[in-house]
């Protein structure tokens, strides 16, 4: 069950609850398409350094908006968050692998081969770094 469900069922037997967190990435996005994308990144700033307790921070909210912006052919803007991704979430092999994607498909093999690389690093059994680094012609 999701986090606002469990809220509405000890809401409704008086018991605590805890509401569930909004998505920075949403807001983000909403800020973007309302002014431009530097706002959205200087708004996640913002909050993230108040301690925004409001939103969520966690490792798939920058992920899937950096992807989203990957799937619109918005290179630059899905490297921005996907690096921001990767600097918060140092320790995260997803992160390494999705910026390594976001350089390949923008034409930079270099950082694309050096984030792959980094990814499996991090976790030797991430098998789509090994495949993208084969396509890239890199070794591991």
């Amino acid at each position: 069950m999701s986090g606002i469900g469990n809220a509405i069922i000890s809401i409704l037997h008086d018991k605590p609850y805890t509401l569930p967190r909004l998505s920075v990435a949403d807001m983000m996005y909403r800020t973007f398409k309302a002014s431009d994308f530097s706002s959205a990144v200087q708004q996640y700033h913002v909050l993230k350094t108040d301690r925004d307790t409001t939103y969520d921070f966690s490792e798939s909210e920058l992920n899937e908006l950096g992807y989203e912006f990957l799937g619109r052919k918005m290179y630059p803007e899905a490297i921005v968050l996907l690096k921001m991704n990767a600097e918060e979430f140092t320790s995260s092999s997803n992160v390494y692998d999705g910026l390594g994607e976001a350089y390949m498909d923008n034409g930079n093999n270099d950082l694309a081969i050096k984030n792959y690389r980094k990814s499996l690093q991090l976790d030797p059994g991430n098998f789509n770094a090994v495949m993208r680094l084969k396509k890239l012609g890199a070794s591991q």
